[in-house]
């Protein structure tokens, strides 16, 4: 392995960790407006798991009349499923064997549940395909975070704790209401 696949490597490592990042920190944002709670929430949870929370509180919004775009945050959610299985296959690799005298590389996975073998190229230039498709997911669930969170809202109110876009904002706002109901003020 030539120290640019090594590099490559870590460009993945480095991309994954930022799309892994960005996957929790939507959940949280989602969850509470102490983040610590989506934290613990969180915390252990694998990435698959996650993003399938994700999906569903995502998938909560619009039954309590938050204006979403389910279609675009379904479609950047298949582009992060698809981005970490790629980084899964390069970095739970079982081995990575030389191709020939040029110094390039095949990925050696187990098909699971069976003892057959697969390969893959892992050239530098495809280990550096597969940290940009994982960066091009990071940035596309930050766009989608910013259109959900910041771009329908003025700033005033995305700092507000009634919480814009989020599940415990309608919870605070269902406690305003019940406390004026009661007469409360």
């Amino acid at each position: 392995m030539t120290d640019e696949h090594r590099i490559a490597l870590g460009k993945i490592t480095h991309e994954y960790m930022l799309l892994d990042g960005n996957v929790s920190w939507f959940i949280w944002r989602l969850i509470a407006m102490d983040q610590r709670i989506g934290q613990t929430i969180t915390s252990g949870l694998t990435f698959s798991n996650r993003v399938a929370l994700l999906r569903a509180l995502f998938g909560m919004l619009p039954a309590l009349g938050i204006a979403t775009d389910m279609e675009g945050f379904g479609k950047t959610l298949t582009q992060v499923e698809l981005a970490a299985t790629k980084r899964n296959r390069v970095v739970h690799a079982l081995a990575f064997l030389a191709t020939g005298t040029d110094g390039e590389l095949e990925q050696i996975n187990q098909k699971r549940w069976t003892a057959e073998w697969t390969g893959a190229p892992a050239s530098v230039q495809d280990l550096l395909r597969t940290a940009d498709e994982l960066k091009a997911a990071a940035d596309a669930l930050s766009g989608v975070m910013h259109n959900h969170f910041v771009r329908p809202y003025d700033l005033s109110e995305v700092a507000s704790p009634l919480g814009p876009g989020t599940l415990w904002g309608v919870a605070v706002k269902l406690g305003i209401s019940w406390l004026r109901a009661e007469g409360i003020k």
